[in-house]
């Protein structure tokens, strides 16, 4: 048995494998094949590893995509019940992707307007990008899956989509903000974002491009993806924020939601209306509605007396983290 027979034995104990990690893996293999002299699965030892890591470098990888690699062999290696010391592992740099402020992403939904954004034949570049904003933040989709969203994916009610690396089933509820921009797409068949017309490359450089014109530091589709989890968690805690980035929503981790006789849309549901959006972002009417809300507040908090405030404080905590 070579690595690609292994590949196919997990494949076939996996059927929930997403599409994109198949064809992730299969392109591992083809690799693997190349840089290796192709050993059976029993005579694979750290020699062989050795080898693959030596050539990889030379092939100028870099450490982190080799040894990233080789995690993923020793796991269709284990599903054959094949047990390898992978050798000494290359040295690699933590990967640090930063999360952009409130602030940032209002100036950089502002500076879209910018002559820096595409020219697109089918809508306005405006809309493109602040629709594809709104949509990445709110959902927290990788960019696969923006690409591959379409109308059929999404009601009045919410997005349902199945992610392409995990197979897991996402379904967030609708915002009237991310409505909004979507039917300014102009568009109501097919992909909202038509990756055939504009690649992850493409995409990448307008994001930072318009980000150079609102003098904010540059962030792209992996940092909104970390925005969406970090403003869920806010809005709705440590399970909101798990169920946005798709921990716990199959295996294991998805027994808590049947013990507490709940289902992460409707966690998501009682968290989206404490969402927050740039100020940028909303309507006049939306905005003045939230700064009246937090106004009350705070003339409710200045009435009060000193010795309560300790009290208002800690019931303020007790929901923010219940929330």
């Amino acid at each position: 048995m070579f690595l690609r027979d292994a590949l196919l034995t997990y494949e076939q104990s996996a059927p929930d494998l997403g599409g994109q990690t198949r064809c992730k893996l299969r392109y591992l293999v083809a690799s693997w094949e190349r840089r290796t002299k192709n050993p059976t699965v029993s005579k694979i030892d750290p020699t062989v590893f050795a080898e693959f890591r030596r050539r990889c470098l030379r092939d100028s990888l870099s450490p982190h995509s080799i040894e990233t690699s080789i995690t993923d062999v020793l796991t269709i290696l284990k599903s054959v019940g094949v047990h390898v010391d992978p050798g000494r592992r290359l040295k690699r740099p933590d990967p640090d992707p930063q999360s952009p402020t409130l602030a940032d992403m209002g100036k950089w939904y502002v500076a879209c307007a910018s002559p820096v954004s595409p020219h697109l034949d089918w809508c306005s570049a405006e809309s493109y990008m602040r629709a594809f904003y709104c949509v990445a933040y709110w959902t927290g989709f990788r960019l696969a899956d923006l690409f591959a969203l379409t109308y059929e994916d999404i009601t009045a009610d919410g997005i349902r989509r199945r992610a392409n690396k995990t197979g897991k089933v996402h379904t967030i509820p609708m915002s009237p903000v991310v409505d909004r921009h979507i039917r300014q797409l102009g568009t109501t068949k097919g992909p909202l974002f038509p990756a055939g017309r504009t690649c992850p490359t493409h995409l990448r450089h307008w994001m930072h491009s318009i980000a150079d014109a609102a003098g904010v530091p540059r962030f792209g589709p992996q940092n909104l993806r970390i925005a969406a989890v970090n403003a869920w968690r806010d809005a709705g805690g440590s399970e909101s924020a798990q169920i946005i980035h798709g921990e716990g929503l199959g295996g294991r981790g998805a027994i808590r939601w049947y013990l507490s006789r709940s289902t992460p849309a409707k966690i998501l549901a009682l968290s989206a209306p404490k969402f927050i959006w740039p100020s940028e972002v909303l309507l006049p009417e939306e905005r003045d509605r939230r700064e009246a809300e937090t106004q009350d507040l705070v003339n409710i908090v200045r009435r009060l007396q000193p010795a309560r405030l300790a009290d208002v404080r800690r019931v303020a905590l007790a929901f923010a983290d219940c929330s």
